[in-house]
C-alpha cells in the first residue's frame, strides 16, 4: 500500500493539473457552442458574410449567364419556354460562369459547416476534458481501494488518463484551426463601410 505522504503528494498534485485542465478545456469550452451562437448567429456575422457571397459573388455570376441566354435569344419581346433556354444554353459558354457559382456555393457551404462544426468540437473538448479530470480524480482512490493490485490500476487509468488528455488536447489544435479558417473566410466576406 502507498504511504500515506505519497497519496497527499499525489492528490495535491492532481488537483493542481485538475484545475489546469478545468480552465482550459472545461470552463473555457463548455459555454463555447452558445457563445459562437451569440457572436456569429445572433449578431448577424454569419448571414452578413453568407448574403455578402450571395449579393457579390453567386447573384452576378447568374445573371451573367442570363443577360448571355438573354443575348442568344432571337425574339427578346416573348418569354423563354423551359426547352427554349435548354437549347440556348447549348449555344452559349457558361461554364466558367457555372465554375465561379459554383466556387460561391461551396464557399458559404463552407462556412456553414465550419460554424457547425466548431460548436460539435467545442463540446467534445469539453466531454473529454472533463472525463480527463473525472479519471485522474479517480486515480488516488482506485489506488486506495485496490492496494493489492496498484500497478494493474495505475497502468490501466494511466492509459485512460492519457487517452483522454490527448483526445481532448486534439480537438483543441483542431478548434483553433478550424477558428482560423471560419475567421478568415468571414474576413474575406463582408461588406466594407
Amino acid at each position: 500500500m502507498m504511504p500515506w505522504e505519497d497519496i497527499a503528494k499525489l492528490v495535491t498534485a492532481i488537483i493542481a493539473w485538475d484545475a489546469v485542465c478545468v480552465q482550459l478545456f472545461v470552463l473555457s469550452f463548455s459555454r463555447k457552442p452558445e457563445s459562437l451562437q451569440k457572436e456569429y448567429i445572433t449578431a448577424g456575422v454569419l448571414d452578413a458574410a453568407l448574403s455578402y457571397i450571395e449579393t457579390n459573388k453567386l447573384i452576378p455570376t447568374l445573371a451573367s449567364i442570363f443577360t448571355r441566354i438573354r443575348e442568344a435569344q432571337a425574339d427578346r419581346r416573348r418569354s423563354l419556354t423551359e426547352d427554349e433556354v435548354e437549347q440556348l444554353l447549348q449555344q452559349i459558354d457558361y461554364i466558367g460562369d457555372l465554375g465561379k457559382a459554383q466556387e460561391a456555393m461551396v464557399e458559404m457551404s463552407s462556412i456553414k459547416s465550419l460554424f457547425d462544426s466548431l460548436q460539435t468540437c467545442a463540446r467534445q473538448i469539453s466531454t473529454w476534458g472533463l472525463l480527463h479530470v473525472v479519471t485522474t480524480l479517480a486515480l488516488p482512490v482506485s489506488l486506495c481501494l485496490h492496494a493489492r493490485h496498484s500497478l494493474p490500476v495505475l497502468v490501466g487509468s494511466s492509459g485512460f488518463i492519457i487517452v483522454t488528455l490527448v483526445l481532448a488536447f486534439v480537438h483543441y489544435v483542431s478548434f483553433h484551426r478550424r477558428m482560423k479558417v471560419f475567421l478568415n473566410l468571414l474576413k474575406h466576406n463582408r461588406q466594407e463601410g
